[in-house]
């Protein structure tokens, strides 16, 4: 599943935090090269089983696809692709995917951080889980 011509999926909007550019910038990395790499397939700074997750996200459920990037060789220089397919793709630091992750698992939004807003930046319309669907059905 490693091959740069393959696409397993579609990234939706593609947006790039300030953070994540400087890192990229720093490691002569460009964001088109890991959006390739990231929608091929190819996560190799993940361990065996947040690779075979996204693969089941890929065949059989519409959840979140991330994967995580080392671009030196002390390991000190990350970024994580987060993906929710044909919706939206972040590419941010290590530190803000912590955050956006948290975030999502207690608000159901994925959301880039912006200083400007408080507001998320986007909700996409695989945000609704089951129990909302219900909630929603019985009013």
């Amino acid at each position: 599943m490693c091959d740069s011509t393959t696409l397993l999926f579609r990234p939706g909007i593609v947006t790039t935090s300030p953070a994540a550019l400087e890192v990229l910038a720093e490691n002569n990395v460009r964001p088109a090269d890991l959006l390739a790499r990231h929608i091929g397939g190819d996560w190799p700074d993940m361990e065996r089983d947040e690779r075979m997750a996204n693969v089941d996200a890929v065949l059989h459920a519409p959840t979140l696809i991330i994967g995580r990037y080392v671009l030196d060789a002390i390991g000190m220089a990350r970024v994580t692709l987060i993906s929710e397919p044909e919706c939206l793709t972040l590419i941010v630091t290590e530190r803000e995917a912590v955050t956006i992750l948290h975030n999502r698992s207690n608000a159901r939004v994925l959301a880039l951080p912006n200083p400007r807003r408080q507001a998320p930046a986007l909700v996409g319309p695989r945000a609704v889980n089951d129990a909302d669907r219900r909630q929603l059905a019985a009013t």
